[in-house]
């Protein structure tokens, strides 16, 4: 009986997904767990911004296209935000008043 020796390629171990790297080296640093939440959000978003590029692929261009649009649309989430504060100021001060007459407001639903 022969045995013949096969060299099996040698296997790499597998890094970690960019996402547990990110929250390890926070936890490193010993920074808060919600701003371990904020910064895997915010880099969440990013990626999914650019297709789920990977950011090792994408230079400052992508980062300022992104920082462009995320200012457009923190613009929209603020502007939802205030009418629907408005919105709620009106509904209660019509309720308290039976004699006020309240102007409508329409809501502008964040894009």
């Amino acid at each position: 009986m022969e045995t013949t020796f096969s060299p099996e390629k040698p296997t790499l171990p597998i890094p970690p997904k960019l996402l547990v790297q990110v929250a390890e080296k926070i936890r490193l640093k010993h920074y808060s767990t919600r701003t371990e939440q904020s910064y895997v959000h915010w880099i969440k978003r990013y990626i999914l911004f650019h297709d789920k590029r990977h950011p090792k692929e994408m230079g400052k261009r992508s980062a300022s296209t992104y920082l462009t649009n995320r200012n457009h649309i923190q613009f929209q989430h603020t502007l939802y935000s205030f009418f629907q504060i408005l919105l709620s100021t009106a509904q209660k001060s019509a309720t308290c008043c039976n004699n006020v007459n309240t102007a409508r407001f329409v809501a502008i639903t964040p894009a």
